[in-house]
Formats: C-alpha cells, structure tokens, sequence
C-alpha cells in the first residue's frame, strides 16, 4: 500500500472511531460497558482469526506473553476506562479529548524511544495541557468540581477518558515491535481474544451486581459495528499501515476523530458544550498544530 493510500485509509478509519463515542454513549444506555468492551473485541478478534496470516495458533511463550500486557493495558484497561469515561461524561467532550493521543504518543516516543524534544514541540504541550483544562473544567466552581470528582460526574468521566487515551498512546508505541514479528492480522486477533478473556471477571461482577442488560436490534447492531468495523476492520488494518509508517506521523490522523465525534454527538445525541470548553478545544487544536509532526 503507497503512503498515499494509506493516508487515506486512516482517515477513513478515524471518522469511523470518531463516530463510535456516540454509538457508544447510546449502547451503554441498555448493556454495561465491560460487557460490551470485552463482546466487541472478542467479535473482532474472532472474525479476524479467519483472516489471520501463518499458523494461526502456533504463537511463541514469549509472544504470549507480550501480547498479555501490551493488549491488556492499551485495549482491556484502556476501554474499561473509556466506557466508564463515556458513561460520566459526553460524547462531545470524549471526542475532543482525543485529541491530545497525538501528543501522549509523541511524549511516550521521546521518553521510552527517547527521541530529541524540540523547543516547538514543548510550547505545543504546554498549550495541549491548558487547553484540555479548560475543556475539562468548562467555568465550573471549585464546589462544583469537587462534586463532581467525589459523586461521579462528568469531571470523573473526563479524568477516565484522559487515563484510557493514554493507556491507548502507550498501545501504539508498544505494540509496533509485536506487530512486526507475528503479522499484524495475526496479533491484533490474539490480542483482541486476550482482552476479552481478561475482561470476564469484571463482566461476572457486572452480571452478579445486577446491572441492566436490555437487548433489541438497535444494541445488536452497535456491537456489531464496534465489533466488526471499528475492532477488526480498523485495528488490522491500523497494524497493517504500523509496520511501514513510524508511529507518530499515524498519530497526526487521530486528529480527524473529534471533529467526527464532535458533529455526530450534537447531531445525533443533542450535546452542547460551553463557551470556555470550546476555547479549551481550540486551543488544544492550536498546541496540536504546533507541534512539528514531520520531524518526530
């Protein structure tokens, strides 16, 4: 695949995860969100056994061992963050706060592939981190903030979603040696089996603890979409374009989910956002632009 195409693959692909915040906050509505984490990528992983490359279960002690912690943080944890993120705060503001995974990606290049940090990519931080305070606060008053941490509010649910993004970055970094060695088709299905199978203890817990499980078409139908499109479709071919293309260039179409993610929820869901949220998502994408992608 030329550089071009794949370009644009992942731009495909990111308007289709932008669009899956919204999915998401409506399906947690009817199912809990471990439950759903662990039956979306368990149907991805699953379907993307058909498609795996090689010797599909002749996998290395070693191999399965990487695949354990490198899914079980970026993808188990990860989503188990994001759903209970999702459910506390809006799609609106989860979609806008993924657009600092470029910038935990390129953080996470410099201190574990320790790689030079520029002057320019520093002011681009500084302005990241003011931005997504003022997102996350949005004008509310210490008492307000402080419910909202101690209650589970949507202050929480955004502190989720920041952990889950991060968890998500370090995936990127961590995962692009285990691509290479067990193929990429062949890896993301494992991993995403393994999440899955990490995941039914807390799913037992949401089953014995009584939560609302309400299943109709609708519910059918976004699973299958986070399952098959979102997990199989984008995670492979995601792996795919990582063995030939570093990390952070893929990181700068990430940017493209929260404007899909931002349309789809006030569309769709009805959300709105404050005057200084809004500013604090403008100057995220400024700190974004800032940052020299290029040279990384």
């Amino acid at each position: 695949m030329s550089n071009r195409a794949a370009f644009w693959v992942l731009v495909f692909m990111n308007i289709i995860w932008g669009g899956s915040y919204a999915v998401s906050k409506w399906v947690l509505n009817y199912i809990p969100p471990t439950f759903l984490a662990a039956t979306r990528f368990l149907l991805g992983g699953i379907l993307l056994l058909f498609f795996s490359e090689g010797k599909t279960f002749q996998i290395s002690k070693k191999h399965w061992m990487d695949l354990t912690w490198v899914y079980g943080l970026g993808i188990s944890l990860s989503f188990i963050a994001q759903y209970q993120g999702i459910k506390l705060t809006t799609a609106l503001k989860a979609s806008m706060e993924m657009t600092l995974e470029p910038l935990f990606v390129i953080l996470l290049a410099i201190s574990v592939l320790k790689e030079p940090l520029k002057l320019q990519t520093l002011f681009g931080l500084t302005m990241s981190v003011l931005g997504t305070v003022l997102l996350v606060f949005d004008g509310k008053s210490i008492t307000q903030i402080w419910g909202e941490l101690k209650n589970g509010g949507q202050i929480l649910g955004d502190i989720l979603m920041l952990f889950s993004i991060f968890l998500g970055s370090a995936y990127s970094i961590f995962s692009k040696p285990l691509t290479k060695k067990m193929g990429p088709i062949k890896s993301t299905a494992w991993g995403c089996i393994l999440s899955s199978v990490m995941l039914l203890p807390l799913v037992a817990l949401e089953i014995q603890s009584g939560c609302k499980f309400e299943f109709n078409t609708s519910v059918f139908a976004s699973i299958f979409f986070l399952g098959v499109i979102c997990t199989a479709l984008g995670y492979a071919l995601w792996n795919k374009i990582l063995v030939g293309m570093p990390a952070s260039e893929m990181a700068i179409t990430l940017n493209i989910q929260p404007i899909a993610g931002v349309a789809i929820g006030m569309i769709f869901l009805g959300e709105r956002i404050g005057l200084i949220g809004c500013l604090g998502g403008i100057i995220i994408l400024v700190g974004i632009w800032m940052v020299p992608f290029s040279s990384v």
